[in-house]
């Protein structure tokens, strides 16, 4: 049973802003007043550190509480309201997420766990995203790729990444049991700014002809512009930069489109969970 309010954002590939997007999505979904749940399968628990929760006065778990409800079921391991964004909670990633004793990788275990558990807890959020360590081959990016309502893939432009997709596009068809089913849409990150936007067109131009739609865009930013991690922020909460910023114009700017590009993604998944909910 898919958990229909659900996104999955994943890549093979590391370095493709998998987890800004997530954290952003999050962010801009608790603005608007929605319920939002981000489980962090990533086993260097890196979207637990960028919304502020680890290296914020908390000792992290290590995803064991993560785990262990998955495995064994019980309470809910909710970290709530993130950051003091009331209705942002979080399920903590981290390395026990990975270790064999919490996990076996055996032929009895089904990739459809993690969503028998979210069913008692899913009607509580408006949306829930996913976010992955750099994989799709383990057992939990299966598990959360079964429970994902729409899959969007981050591609940075490099062969490595688009070639990615068909990858992805196989293991879907063949070991998950949704069948046929294809990704919802890429997201071109990594995007350097430029007058013409040439190189932007170009990747468009490449992922296009595979056959998937286009959501959204992540400019390329200089890292000081938004080091959410150690501001306890995602990125869409460092807007607008203040005027004693050290930043200058272009990067106020940058940044600026950057964040202009994670609304418009917003807007464009809204409407694919709009479709899927009438279908």
């Amino acid at each position: 049973m898919v958990t229909r309010n659900s996104v999955a954002i994943v890549n093979a590939k590391g370095g493709t802003f998998k987890t800004s997007i997530v954290g952003n999505l999050a962010v801009l979904a608790q603005k608007e007043g929605k319920k939002v749940l981000v489980i962090d399968l990533d086993v260097q628990a890196q979207q637990s550190m960028q919304l502020g929760y680890i290296g914020n006065g908390v000792e992290p778990d290590n995803g064991s509480d993560l785990a262990n409800w998955i495995i064994n079921g019980g309470p809910v391991p909710i970290r709530q309201d993130i950051g003091e964004r009331v209705g942002l909670d979080l399920l903590e990633g981290g390395p026990l997420l990975a270790s064999e004793k919490m996990l076996p990788h055996r032929d009895d275990w089904s990739t459809l766990l993690l969503d028998e558990r979210l069913q008692a807890i899913k009607k509580k959020y408006d949306v829930i995203l996913i976010d992955f360590s750099p994989s799709i081959t383990s057992l939990l990016t299966h598990m959360g790729l079964e429970t994902a309502n729409i899959i969007l893939v981050p591609i940075d432009g490099s062969e490595m990444s688009i070639d990615g997709i068909d990858l992805l596009e196989l293991m879907l068809e063949e070991e998950t049991t949704k069948g046929e089913t294809k990704l919802d849409g890429y997201i071109l990150t990594n995007v350097p700014i430029s007058l013409f936007d040439r190189e932007r067109k170009l990747m468009s131009q490449r992922v296009k002809s595979l056959g998937i739609e286009h959501v959204g865009s992540v400019y390329r930013v200089r890292e000081s512009a938004f080091s959410s991690a150690k501001m306890g922020k995602a990125i869409g909460e460092c807007l607008p930069i203040p005027r004693k910023s050290k930043l200058d114009f272009n990067d106020e700017w940058r940044t600026r489109k950057c964040a202009i590009g994670y609304e418009r993604m917003w807007e464009n998944i809204k409407t694919i969970l709009s479709e899927k909910r009438k279908g």
